[in-house]
């Protein structure tokens, strides 16, 4: 299957997907992999801890200790 993004919807995409796996922490390993194959796990990752804020409070610590 191939899917055609313009650079403003696959960074949308990332964002949703980043927004995802923090509402989902148990999902994060294969949500990294499907932002991966948009070529954008730097900026998943980055929207990741732009966000974890959000979660940190109730869910603990995001991302890297």
């Amino acid at each position: 299957m191939t899917v055609n993004l313009d650079e403003g919807q696959r960074q949308m995409l990332l964002l949703a997907l980043a927004e995802l796996a923090l509402s989902r922490p148990g999902w994060d390993h294969s949500i990294r992999e499907i932002a991966s194959r948009f070529s954008g796990l730097e900026m998943y990752e980055s929207f990741k801890l732009s966000n974890a804020d959000r979660v940190r409070e109730s869910r603990g610590p995001v991302g890297p200790r």
